[in-house]
């Protein structure tokens, strides 16, 4: 069947799939498709030479402060290594205890019922070795996305 352009759609099966998946990580990028770079108009609206004076959270976006803080703050604890938690903090370790293999080059972290967080915390910090550049996204419902380049 032909997609809306005339073309073939391309057929992968799934060991192929996994093999393109395993291939990414060695032959990846020194670049990251998500590092910010300044953009530049031609024409700057007028609006521009105040847009860094503006407080996050101070405008219309009111979630835009509480994800600067977030951010930042775990920016702030991948760089010195200390995580800042409050001492009634509960959860469970990020470090996980095992990978379990699914696949031919692709494993699953399971993780374990350790409640030391900051513990846990530094172990995954310190299994990631030299990381270069690392940045976090604070996304709705409360989730956070990583991106790091070692």
């Amino acid at each position: 069947m032909k997609d809306k352009s005339g073309h073939e759609p391309l057929k992968v099966n799934r060991r192929e799939f996994f093999a393109a998946c395993a291939a990414s990580a060695v032959f990846r990028s020194k670049l990251h498709a998500n590092a910010p770079f300044p953009v530049k108009f031609r024409q700057q609206p007028a609006w521009a030479a105040v847009v860094g004076l503006i407080e996050p959270g101070s405008d219309e976006f009111a979630g835009e402060k509480l994800a600067f803080e977030i951010e930042s703050g775990l920016a702030e604890a991948f760089r010195t290594g200390r995580i800042p938690v409050a001492p009634n903090c509960g959860g469970i370790s990020p470090f996980p205890v095992r990978y379990d293999a699914f696949a031919p080059g692709v494993s699953k972290a399971v993780f374990g019922h350790d409640r030391n967080i900051v513990q846990g915390y530094r172990q995954w910090r310190d299994s990631l070795g030299n990381v270069r550049y690392a940045r976090f996204f604070y996304l709705p419902g409360g989730m956070v996305r990583s991106t790091y380049v070692a």
